[in-house]
């Protein structure tokens, strides 16, 4: 019994407790309105939105000032400019004068074309390794030259019968089987070594509708001819070789092709021919 009456002042004194404090609170809040001052939160003054000031745009006359400071401080700085001349536009309906100081001026050449003029290119002289080189070549060409200089020529034509004809990479093949190595006046020539050494034996071209011709071995594979020339000039340091070695490649060469033999002039060569043709030579 004793305990329940206990409970009941208990909570009467948490009521009595509450209704004080709630009454506390209404008197300071009347209190603070009426002697203006604002209310505050965690120290810091609590203003209601619609009594609040903003900060103008006028209240930043250092960041103006700084702006016209930097503008300032740039038109004071020289900047370096270049001295062009101006040009004055061009009138289009103007007729071309026809002075001689007009003609004088209109003929004389540009500043620009002036100084491309007078560009040294560092090349007035010639070159020491490149005209020997020249002139080596030069001589080269000269001295293995089969048709520079010479008393006679024996000629052998090989024509495949039938109008086969001949294409350019079996001359190619041929060239390979038979020792004969591209060279001056882009003609093959068989020297006395298979690697271009030693003295010229004789030298092969080609022919076809137009007559002889050379061979350029850019085109080579894909030309057509109508048939092949070996000939040797004369002088001739190894004559009779060099004779002997071009009737036996000319016979070989007839048997593979399936071709006939002929001179200059069409005449059919055979052995007794070619023997005969060879005395003659022997007294040369």
């Amino acid at each position: 019994m004793q305990g329940s009456w206990f409970w009941m002042l208990l909570a009467v004194a948490v009521v009595l407790l509450g209704i004080y404090v709630f009454v506390r609170g209404l008197r300071l809040k009347n209190d603070t309105l009426e002697n203006g001052q604002p209310n505050t939160k965690h120290g810091l003054p609590i203003i209601p939105r619609d009594e609040r000031e903003f900060e103008s745009q006028d209240d930043a006359p250092d960041t103006q000032d700084a702006l016209s400071n930097m503008a300032e401080a740039m038109q004071a700085t020289p900047i370096d400019t270049l001295n062009t001349a101006p040009v004055a536009p061009a009138e289009q309906t103007a007729q071309p004068s026809s002075t001689p100081t007009a003609q004088v001026v209109a003929n004389a050449p540009s500043e620009k074309q002036v100084q491309m003029d007078q560009v040294d290119n560092g090349f007035h002289e010639p070159s020491e390794v490149l005209e020997r080189h020249l002139d080596e070549q030069q001589a080269y060409n000269e001295a293995n030259n089969p048709l520079g200089h010479y008393d006679g020529m024996v000629t052998i034509v090989i024509t495949p019968q039938f109008g086969a004809g001949i294409s350019g990479r079996k001359v190619l093949e041929i060239s390979r089987n038979y020792g004969l190595r591209h060279g001056t006046m882009n003609m093959f020539h068989r020297h006395e070594m298979e690697d271009g050494r030693g003295e010229r034996w004789f030298s092969m071209m080609a022919e076809d509708s137009n007559g002889p011709v050379a061979f350029d071995l850019n085109t080579l594979a894909d030309d057509h001819f109508t048939g092949l020339i070996l000939f040797l000039v004369f002088p001739h340091n190894q004559l009779l070789r060099g004779y002997d070695s071009m009737v036996s490649t000319a016979n070989m060469l007839a048997r593979e092709l399936n071709a006939v033999l002929t001179d200059e002039n069409r005449t059919l060569m055979d052995d007794e021919a070619f023997a005969r043709l060879r005395g003659i030579l022997s007294t040369h």
